[in-house]
């Protein structure tokens, strides 16, 4: 693992130590498909720039060049990612809202999800 992941793993798991009990199993699901997203996005973005972001594509008498394959699992994976952060950050702020009355209320849960949101 590089010391880059490391970072982003270590980013993920922050936040999630601030989620309360109650949304801990859903944000662990969350923050493991993220890490594995993240994996991925990494990868493909080496492919498309070895090997730029279109292909020749040629079938039979057809030959053309199109948007690489790399390209199109990137743009894929990017939604599936900021559906996955959307989600995680639907729990951040429920269970921010959990904690108000129980003399949680000057914890900002947003403070390293904010930082890691601002670095990438």
């Amino acid at each position: 693992m590089s010391k880059k992941e490391v970072v982003k793993e270590q980013d993920l798991q922050n936040i999630i130590d601030k989620i309360s009990d109650e949304y801990k199993t859903e944000s662990l699901l969350l923050v493991n498909e993220l890490s594995f997203i993240i994996k991925t996005l990494e990868k493909l973005k080496d492919i498309i720039d070895n090997d730029g972001v279109v292909e020749d594509f040629k079938q039979g008498k057809q030959e053309f060049v199109r948007e690489s394959t790399a390209l199109k699992s990137y743009n894929t994976t990017m939604k599936t990612y900021n559906t996955t952060f959307t989600n995680l950050l639907k729990l951040v702020d429920k269970s921010s809202d959990s904690k108000k009355g129980y003399g949680l209320d000057d914890i900002d849960l947003n403070d390293d999800l904010d930082e890691f949101l601002n670095r990438w």
